[in-house]
């Protein structure tokens, strides 16, 4: 088992039981993290990483696993494209060199690379890490060429994937929409997910390039706290002539709205749910337990409202939830003609949309192209971007701003998530407040005593974009040169000191695992 960029003890404890229930039996358990997290503790292999290196870490096991001859040779052959390329590339990422930019030991690397390549079969979880790096789609391509490579891929034990259920098509935009979308500058993110990234969208207000943005409707986002740079955010959304949320709570965005519309929680509404991302192809009706309280409306009404009062009625017809769920089902039925309301209903646990099935592949080949696992991309390559993986030093860090470095010369991480929380939720809980209750920032005992910080004094952590006031909490669970904030506190937003303008150039997603800042006792 492979773990990478993720600590499911305290983000997904289902997983963490399977992981501890596994290695009870015998199987042997890698970690990538540059915390000394419990799961790594617990871990055969521990690679304590640079954030943001995960591409070269990648590249190196690679290396390592191809010079040896550890991969599957028959996969490779017959189901990948571009290993020539990849053999050739992989040469500038030998473990010795990579130990340098990742700081993990060149024979830790090798350690990993033999361990995972010879388990049979070996699994890999990744985490939202790698989202949030300026690599990180690259990073993202090597890990998965990992998994192929070795024959790992949609075998059992291995890292399946699941087709996914198609709903029918509710893009109004598509049909009423003329104007270059927001997050235009990153088209095959666009392409492939049917929706733009929308970070671009604080600079776009800003700026009023290519045109203006004048309104806002936030719906079921707390970007105020949440998103990188908060500085501008709040600076942005005052900017605005109109600003709606649709929330349940006054969150730090709706205290900065117009009007705020009062959205449903999960029991005042019935929503289809789709369990791909848990490995399971299964769709589920949830159960109303109780009407709308008060002038509470669920969200699609919110929004077909509008769009009817703006003069799309075409666009929205349900008169009901029932009736929208029912169209959602129009597209499945041409494969599952059982697969209504009423079959859903009668079906309280789930109806699978797929049978469990492995290397899907051999009937139907791959989603790309070529049918092939692309290790080198064509398609990537027509938009400009790196065809094969390859690692680029996050865009501000340590190597790449030494003008920042003497002023800034730690290293933050933020996002790290809390078994008690979710994002900026749930800290109005007491029940829950009593297991975490205030934000900590992570500091090693050697960075402590450099400035003089004890454990729970008071410090300023300022970043090149903004400053915020929390107590230190001193661990060796934590590299010297690295220092980590949890995110979603209103009380020290972490987001005042990440940058939204330094994104991955695929996907447009911000830094926030990598941005420099300095520590002061106050």
């Amino acid at each position: 088992m492979l773990t990478w960029g993720a600590n499911p003890e305290e983000a997904w404890p289902l997983y963490a039981d399977s992981v501890h229930a596994l290695k009870s039996r015998g199987a042997k358990l890698i970690v990538v993290d540059p915390k000394v997290t419990h799961l790594a503790k617990e871990a055969d292999i521990h690679a304590q990483i640079r954030p943001g290196t995960d591409c070269a870490l990648a590249l190196a096991l690679l290396n390592v696993i191809i010079t040896e001859e550890l991969y599957d040779k028959d996969f490779v052959k017959q189901w990948t494209l571009g290993f020539d390329k990849l053999i050739e590339h992989v040469k500038a990422y030998s473990p010795e060199e990579v130990e340098k930019i990742t700081w993990v030991p060149a024979e830790t690397i090798r350690n990993m690379a033999r361990l995972y390549a010879t388990s049979k079969p070996a699994a890999t979880h990744m985490g939202i890490s790698m989202d949030h790096c300026t690599n990180g789609i690259q990073a993202i391509r090597a890990i998965v060429t990992l998994i192929a490579v070795t024959g790992n891929l949609d075998v059992p034990g291995g890292n399946i994937y699941s087709p996914g259920f198609r709903q029918t098509n509710l893009l109004v935009r598509d049909k009423v929409v003329k104007a270059r979308a927001v997050g235009a500058d990153y088209p095959l993110f666009s392409e492939l997910n049917f929706e733009e990234t929308v970070v671009p969208a604080i600079t776009q207000i800003l700026t009023q390039e290519p045109y203006p943005i004048k309104a806002l409707i936030v719906s079921g986002c707390n970007l105020a706290l949440t998103w990188p740079n908060t500085n501008k955010v709040r600076r942005t959304l005052k900017n605005l002539d109109f600003m709606l949320v649709v929330d349940i709570f006054m969150t730090d965005t709706a205290k900065m709205a117009d009007i705020v519309l009062p959205g449903t929680t999960f029991l005042e509404r019935q929503d289809l749910r789709d369990y791909r991302w848990s490995g399971l192809p299964l769709i589920l009706l949830t159960n109303r337990v109780v009407e709308p309280v008060g002038n509470s409306m669920e969200e699609w009404r919110i929004w077909a409202e509008l769009g009817k009062r703006m003069g799309y009625e075409e666009y929205f017809p349900w008169k009901d939830t029932e009736e929208l769920i029912d169209y959602l089902l129009e597209l499945p039925r041409e494969k599952h003609p059982d697969f209504t309301i009423e079959q859903l209903k009668h079906n309280p646990g789930g109806m699978f949309y797929t049978g469990r099935e492995y290397q899907k592949y051999l009937k139907r080949g791959f989603s790309t192209p070529s049918g092939k696992v692309e290790i080198y991309s064509e398609r990537l390559a027509n938009y400009g971007y790196d065809p094969i993986p390859t690692f680029h030093e996050p865009t501000e860090s340590l190597i790449s701003r030494p003008d920042l470095v003497k002023d800034y010369p730690l290293l933050l991480i933020t996002g790290a998530r809390s078994i008690a929380y979710l994002h900026s939720e749930y800290r109005n809980l007491p029940s829950l407040r009593k297991l975490v209750p205030e934000p900590l920032i992570q500091i090693h005992p050697q960075t402590a005593n450099n400035y003089g910080i004890a454990d729970g004094a008071l410090v300023k952590v300022e970043s090149a974009r903004g400053s915020i006031t929390l107590k230190a909490q001193l661990t060796e669970d934590i590299h010297p040169k690295i220092v980590s904030i949890p995110h979603g506190w209103s009380e020290a937003n972490a987001n005042f000191l990440t940058d939204d303008e330094n994104r991955d150039p695929v996907s447009g997603y911000p830094g926030f695992r990598s941005v420099l800042c300095r520590v002061k006792k106050l």
